[in-house]
């Protein structure tokens, strides 16, 4: 071990230091000592520059999916981390190789300067992330306001900006000098300001950050205070014992302390990134980038020659036609099932049974569904009007007239009537939701990506759905069941009739609280009484006081549409009303009546293929379009 020497008298200004030959001094000796921590700093540099790699490319690649606020933090978190495993890590390996510093006086400021900068930022991005979960867990509402891409990027930029200034000390007394027996770069502005800037300025900044860790983090807390926290107090014990020349020192510890600290930046991305299945998910995704290309482009072009008969088209041409079978337009929706989980797999499959068992013409058509390199395409309907929310953006202010809201109002009524009679709730019953035939007569409910069958006894309580859409008690936490459709049913008939959303706001809170207190403003006088009188028997906060699907379809301004079009679809199935309300239609049963094929459908549109019904698949947040091809 070479000698050191008193570190007041570490100056190069004093000439005794180098009475030395720096060929004696500064060359490589092999050791084992010297073989085992070169070869562990190697495989530190090794996993930490390869796994933060990945990292960063994983999250840069997620360019077709919503990347999210934590994953802004990740990318700062293995940026941090690559920084000090490239800038720090080889000249600790040469250090240890030839017991010297060989790099000259402004690399050591400039390496003395990285790594504190990247410990820094990796410390206050952990605590930024353990916030931000913390919050997201505990108080969603609350924290949407403030958990936006930019301010993510603004307290980024602020994490590095306080790094960099914080420890703008290193670049003053880190210095290369010579010592009697070598090189060294060093402290060399004496023991108590080393003291007071070792401990309050770098160690007390990292301690208070890692104090707001949530226990989310707590695995990763305990790896980075496993690596950090020996060689801080170590160093603390020789700068405040003012030790450095005493033999208590040893350069082996210091070497097996300074390589715990690398392990960190190995550790993060193994501890949070790849322990997680979704993100191992995402790697795979990236490695097969180019092959998934052209498996989607295969999937569009055997769903684009899928043939299916249609025997209510009329219009027929011959590019229309594949050996002589009409063909149609369909949309593909794509569920990866790699690395898929237990629960996410039994998702997918009620989902398809849920397909099969909401067969309805008012509810989007469900053709067939395959496999093709683990993946699972859903053949579904095209619904070639759009969505409503389209065509009430398209009105530009012109209200639409009473009969045709009411008539659209009805048709929800109905497919709704079929899905709650099999217990199913749709929760999440939206303009954007409701699809429309080509001549806009039709609607056709889609979007069951968050649907849930209840049992006979059973409420579901998860919190989900569009927020301006959602009903009081989904907002208050509470139990829900179908009537909370009838909420989103009434925000719907709302809008169809003043062509503004019922609630809405400038950010979540605001819009949960009017719908809390049910506040809304009057339609307005365009609106018949009736119409008017529908809305708010449906916008009740108490939802024992909202009519079901069933009373409904009996009212007095709803009946004669019902009729209607029940006897236009070919069949009459009017639902018997409640005992406790007597009504005129008391006496029609559940009768089921043969009509006419042939008659004339112009009235209610296009009637292509609803021999089958289908819903849109997990995670799905938008309705199909002609261009929602893929994912």
């Amino acid at each position: 071990m070479p000698d050191l020497i008193d570190p007041q008298n570490m100056s190069p200004s004093n000439p005794d230091l180098f009475e030395f030959s720096k060929e004696e001094a500064c060359n490589v000796k092999l050791t084992p000592g010297n073989v085992f921590l070169s070869t562990v700093l190697l495989i530190c540099f090794i996993v930490s520059l390869i796994g933060n790699s990945i990292v960063i490319v994983v999250i840069i690649c997620k360019r077709h999916r919503p990347r999210s606020i934590t994953n802004f933090y990740l990318l700062n978190l293995a940026v941090a981390d690559l920084l000090r495993t490239v800038v720090c890590i080889p000249s600790t390996l040469l250090s240890e190789l030839t017991h010297c510093w060989l790099l000259g006086s402004i690399a050591c400021k400039i390496i003395a300067y990285t790594q504190p900068v990247g410990v820094c930022a990796s410390a206050y991005t952990l605590a930024v992330i353990s916030v931000e979960r913390y919050y997201a867990i505990c108080l969603p509402l609350e924290s949407r306001k403030w958990h936006t891409k930019k301010r993510a990027l603004i307290t980024i930029s602020l994490v590095w900006i306080f790094s960099f200034v914080v420890n703008i000390g290193s670049l003053i007394i880190f210095d290369a000098f010579p010592t009697r027996l070598q090189i060294t770069c060093d402290t060399t502005k004496g023991h108590l300001v080393d003291f007071i800037y070792q401990f309050y300025v770098t160690f007390a900044k990292i301690v208070l950050a890692k104090r707001k860790v949530t226990r989310m983090l707590i695995a990763l807390v305990v790896v980075f205070a496993a690596c950090w926290v020996p060689s801080y107090a170590w160093w603390l014990f020789i700068r405040a014992a003012d030790l450095m020349g005493m033999d208590v020192w040893n350069s082996g510890l210091n070497s097996v302390l300074t390589i715990l600290t690398y392990i960190s930046s190995m550790a993060n991305p193994v501890t949070y990134c790849f322990m997680n299945k979704s993100f191992r998910t995402s790697v795979f995704s990236c490695y097969k980038k180019t092959n998934s290309s052209n498996t989607k482009r295969r999937m569009t072009g055997l769903a684009t020659a899928l043939t299916l008969k249609e025997n209510n088209k009329s219009r027929k041409s011959d590019k229309d036609r594949v050996q002589g079978i009409p063909l149609i337009k369909v949309i593909l929706k794509t569920i990866n099932l790699h690395g898929m989980s237990q629960a996410e797999e039994g998702a997918m499959r009620r989902e398809v049974e849920l397909l099969q068992k909401v067969q309805h013409p008012m509810i989007i058509g469900y053709y067939d569904f395959f496999t093709v390199e683990n993946q699972l395409t859903i053949v579904m309907q095209y619904a070639e009007g759009g969505t409503m929310e389209k065509m009430i953006t398209e009105q530009n202010g012109v209200h639409f007239q009473e009969p045709l809201v009411l008539n659209y109002f009805t048709q929800i009524l109905i497919a709704l009537n079929h899905m709650h009679s099999k217990q199913i709730v749709h929760r999440d019953l939206k303009p954007q939701n409701i699809l429309l035939n080509r001549k806009k007569t039709m609607i056709k409910l889609s979007d069951f990506g968050i649907s849930k069958e209840l049992s006979t006894r059973s409420v579901a309580s998860t919190v989900i759905g569009t927020p301006n859409y959602l009903s009081p008690e989904i907002c208050e936490g509470r139990a829900y069941n179908q009537k909370s459709d009838m909420w989103s049913l009434g925000c719907v008939l709302y809008e169809l009739l003043a062509l503004k959303r019922a609630f809405d706001g400038e950010n979540l809170p605001s819009i949960v609280m009017r719908i809390t207190k049910c506040s809304y403003q009057p339609i307005g006088d365009h609106a018949s009484a009736a119409a008017q009188h529908l809305v708010e028997s449906l916008l009740q906060l108490n939802e024992k006081k909202r009519p079901d699907v069933k009373d409904l379809l009996t009212w007095p301004v709803v009946l004669p549409i019902t009729l209607s079009i029940h006897l236009d679809l070919g069949r009459l199935q009017v639902p018997q009303p409640d005992k406790r309300k007597p009504s005129v239609v008391s006496r029609l049963r559940t009768t089921p009546v043969t009509l006419n094929m042939k008659s004339d459908k112009s009235k209610i549109g296009d009637f292509t293929s609803y021999s089958a019904a289908a819903t849109m698949p997990i995670g799905s947040k938008s309705p199909p379009t002609e261009h929602s091809f893929g994912r």
